[in-house]
């Protein structure tokens, strides 16, 4: 890491300097560092959002999947396996 503080100032600065605070943590620090941001997660409703939006792509491919499978004679419009 750099000595110049001024060099904190840019993006890469900024990325390097807490990579270098990242490294010193020792593991149950960083266990506790994964809690909290989980815990942020949680309670801004972030993780809840993503969740939903993984499970909303996850039906629309099968719901094309299914349509493509229907288009190609199968019963009923499973899909095919």
């Amino acid at each position: 890491m750099a000595t110049d503080p001024w060099e904190q100032a840019t993006f890469t600065g900024t990325a390097e300097a807490q990579l270098v605070r990242l490294a010193r943590l020792t593991t149950d620090q960083r266990l506790a560092l994964l809690e909290q941001l989980l815990e942020l997660a949680e309670s801004s409703g972030a993780l809840q959002r993503s969740r939903a939006e993984k499970q909303a792509a996850i039906d629309r491919f099968w719901t094309e999947k299914a349509d493509v499978s229907s288009d190609k004679g199968h019963a009923g419009g499973t899909p095919a396996f």
